[in-house]
């Protein structure tokens, strides 16, 4: 017997077309594209006796794509074998993203295929940020989190307060802060003392010129200009100036100043100024000078000026070479009026030392006490000396006495006539002096030797209290003066008679 043409699917091809089949007659069955025999079916079907297939004809099933395999990081909107014109959505897991240009959608195709492997995702990776000119950065790649980033500056900046130059890139691409833009390094304000003042009291830029002045009283240390410009890095070229105080210069003295010091002083410093000795300040100054704010005296230094020896006070009587004061080494002389003359032994002079004192003081010229005649005579043949003492004794109240004798010659002397006069000064003050006449030479005193008056013992004892000149004869003495001569030509004498 023979079997029948068994029915078939859509999907399904038979190797016969007949509608009877011979027994013991193999048929072969296969698939459309796209369609495959079930599993295990090998797609023989054998007509047996009797006229009955060995199995139902195979029924063709499509060919599904398979779920394929994916990434760590790859999600796909079914995990199952689709069937051809299935699409397949695929996605990413956090942190990652599909490949640049691939819009992660597949769709199955007939035969069970894909028309592309499925999306491998790819992590997010941290792009390099944009930095700013100063800052350095240990990569300049995009890199994938975790990993860590280093910020450093270049010379003369530096990162931001609180800022530790660190970033770690963060799951999905992204950084946990921008990145660090390092800042210039300023120079600070510089600490000053409380004398020095500032052109700017903040931080500044590089480059900045700063100036700094003082206060009144005080002033920039030597050399300083009292500018300091800002260096990269934030460093100035030198510390601020310290202002200093003005001191006041030691002055120039004269040799013979002394002062308290002889370096400069600060201000309110008191110096004292003395002088050598013989020497002394000036009139009205104290010696004393307090340095003022600004390194200035009230006035100059005293110079000291020589002691000078006052002009003593000299009586009336006494003279001397000048009535001014006098310095050290003056040698000042003194004279007496007339009829008055120098202490004995006082030579008139006196050197002024230094200190201004006199050795002594001025001499006191004195009344001149008493005067001596030198009287040379002619007697008879021969020449004989005598000496005639004639003593004038002024008044002491002090009046002028005028002194005239006239002299009439004798025999050989007739022709000699001769008219004395003298001007006797008499002291004005004391009680005790007597004034002086000077000593007459024997010109101006010839007395004739046949006058014969003679001064008697009672004329004698009124000689001191007389405004008159007694005078004795030729050949005689006063005997009171001058002992009674022995045997002097034919003149005898005694000791109580002229």
């Amino acid at each position: 017997m023979k079997c029948a043409a068994p029915g078939i699917n859509k999907f399904t091809i038979t190797s016969t077309n007949t509608d009877v089949v011979s027994s013991t007659e193999v048929t072969w069955y296969t698939c459309k594209f796209g369609y495959k025999l079930p599993a295990g079916d090998l797609g023989a079907r054998i007509c047996q006796l009797g006229g009955t297939w060995s199995a139902p004809p195979p029924a063709c099933e499509v060919i599904n794509c398979t779920a394929p395999g994916l990434n760590e990081f790859t999600i796909t909107s079914t995990n199952t074998d689709v069937v051809p014109g299935t699409q397949v959505t695929y996605t990413c897991k956090f942190g990652c993203q599909l490949p640049a240009g691939d819009s992660g959608t597949r769709r199955c195709q007939l035969g069970g295929t894909w028309p592309a492997p499925p999306p491998a995702c790819e992590v997010i990776k941290c792009t390099a940020p944009g930095l700013n000119e100063f800052t350095i950065t240990s990569t300049n790649t995009d890199v994938v989190p975790s990993t860590e980033v280093t910020y450093t500056c270049k010379f003369g900046y530096q990162l931001p307060a609180g800022d530790l130059g660190t970033r770690i890139c963060q799951l999905g691409g992204t950084w946990p802060a921008p990145p660090p833009a390092c800042e210039v390094i300023k120079c600070t304000a510089p600490g000053l003392n409380e004398f020095t003042i500032t052109s700017t009291n903040t931080d500044v830029v590089p480059r900045t010129e700063v100036t700094y002045t003082c206060k009144f009283g005080y002033q920039l240390p030597a050399g300083d200009l009292g500018t300091r410009i800002c260096q990269l890095g934030g460093i100035w070229p030198a510390p601020p100036p310290a202002c200093e105080v003005i001191k006041c210069t030691a002055p120039g003295l004269n040799e013979f100043t002394i002062t308290s010091t002889n370096t400069d002083v600060v201000p309110s410093t008191e110096v004292t100024y003395t002088c050598e000795f013989g020497y002394q300040l000036p009139a009205g100054d104290l010696g004393t000078r307090i340095c003022q704010l600004g390194g200035t005296w009230p006035a100059l230094p005293p110079a000291c000026e020589v002691m000078k020896c006052t002009a003593p006070g000299i009586n009336e009587f006494t003279i001397t070479s000048t009535n001014t004061d006098v310095v050290p080494s003056t040698e000042v002389t003194y004279t007496c009026e007339f009829g008055y003359q120098l202490p004995a032994g006082d030579l008139g002079t006196r050197i002024c030392q230094l200190g201004g004192t006199w050795p002594a003081p001025p001499p006191a010229c004195e009344g001149i006490m008493n005067a001596v005649v030198i009287i040379l005579v002619s007697c008879g043949a021969g020449i004989l000396p005598f000496f005639c003492m004639v003593y004038c004794c002024a008044h002491k109240k002090g009046k002028r006495a005028n002194i005239n004798q006239n002299v009439n010659n004798h025999g050989n002397n007739a022709d000699r006539n001769e008219e004395i006069s003298r001007n006797v000064l008499t002291e004005k003050e004391s009680d005790e002096e007597y004034a002086e006449i000077d000593e007459l030479e024997v010109s101006d005193l010839i007395v004739s030797p046949l006058e014969q008056r003679c001064f008697t013992d009672s004329d004698s004892s009124s000689d001191y209290a007389s405004d008159e000149i007694k005078q004795s004869s030729f050949g005689y003495s006063h005997p009171t003066l001058l002992p009674a001569p022995q045997q002097s030509g034919n003149v005898q004498g005694d000791s109580d008679a002229c």
